[in-house]
């Protein structure tokens, strides 16, 4: 009871930082900067939407199939859209692993169906990670002994959970005696069935190509808004405070990145000298037209896979 209260209070964080925010507002700015909106590049914004999650559905999709998983690609759609509704109300975006369950309640290997959809999201957070890390190098004008340090570190990481990988692939067959050890044993029989299936240079190459098409019309989709309220970035500016904000937003203490999305965009705005109004502007039109579409397709998808 007491950790379920407190996760609670946990998710509420970004939406009293947001809050706070409006509180602290000049009101009469927030009014200027949304009435002065140019629609057509919201427009664009929106039409770029679908072919994003196209191209996002296609990869776990895609996905599926090199592991062996016979699933439709209407039938994806929908799924996936259940457990992009479900991960814009849980912290961090978690709820997307519902996916698995899905498909798992659908007659498919559930370790196997859990696992694409863990691989989907670490292939978007490892490629955010890539350009945030650098970004935030480059915007602290960190000195070259503190990057060569980062770069250790990183790879030092990165080695422990290859040797674990290698490890868990190695794993001799457990002793099925047990309950236990039947699901042990079936869990590391699907994960060496993943790792074969998946460690094709060809399925990695189209797997990384998908991904960084669908970052590339996110950050059109994002730009486009920023066009909108006429704001002036320079290209490396606008990438690195995109994707700081999208790792904002998937810490796990707010909803939909609600709060710690603004918190990040204020941030780096107020340094590049642009006021906290016109940061919470732009970051209130991309949580409507960007995630709120999540909700709207989401919902629905929910309901047809829930029924």
């Amino acid at each position: 009871m007491v950790y379920k209260n407190l996760n609670k209070i946990v998710r509420l964080v970004g939406i009293i930082l947001f809050i706070i925010f409006i509180y602290y507002s000049d009101y009469s700015r927030l009014i200027l900067h949304f009435s002065s909106v140019k629609i057509d590049f919201i427009f664009y914004a929106i039409i770029i939407t679908p072919i994003f999650f196209v191209l996002k559905i296609f990869r776990w999709y895609f996905l599926l199939k090199s592991i062996g998983i016979n699933y439709s690609f209407a039938n994806a759609t929908i799924t996936f859209g259940a457990g992009l509704f479900a991960g814009q109300i849980t912290p961090g975006q978690i709820g997307e692993l519902i996916r698995g369950v899905f498909l798992g309640k659908r007659g498919y290997d559930y370790a196997l169906a859990i696992q694409s959809v863990v691989i989907d999201r670490l292939l978007d957070l490892t490629l955010l990670f890539l350009i945030t890390i650098p970004g935030i190098i480059w915007y602290l004008n960190t000195n070259i002994n503190t990057i060569i340090h980062i770069i250790i570190i990183s790879i030092s990481i990165i080695g422990c959970f290859y040797f674990i990988f290698k490890l868990l692939i190695k794993t001799y067959s457990f002793n099925t005696k047990s309950l236990l050890h039947k699901q042990l044993f079936k869990l590391s029989h699907s994960f060496k069935l993943f790792y074969q299936s998946i460690k094709n240079y060809k399925v990695g190459f189209v797997l990384i190509g998908l991904t960084v098409a669908s970052l590339i019309l996110n950050l059109i989709r994002f730009y486009f808004i920023l066009l909108s309220l006429d704001i002036d970035l320079q290209i490396l500016h606008f990438i690195f405070v995109s994707t700081f904000a999208m790792v904002a937003g998937l810490l796990p203490i707010s909803i939909a990145g609600i709060g710690t999305r603004e918190a990040a965009y204020i941030l780096v705005f107020n340094d590049l000298g642009f006021s906290n109004e016109l940061a919470i502007s732009y970051s209130v039109l991309i949580l409507i037209i960007c995630y709120l579409f999540n909700v709207v397709w989401g919902f629905p998808a929910w309901l047809l896979e829930t029924k």
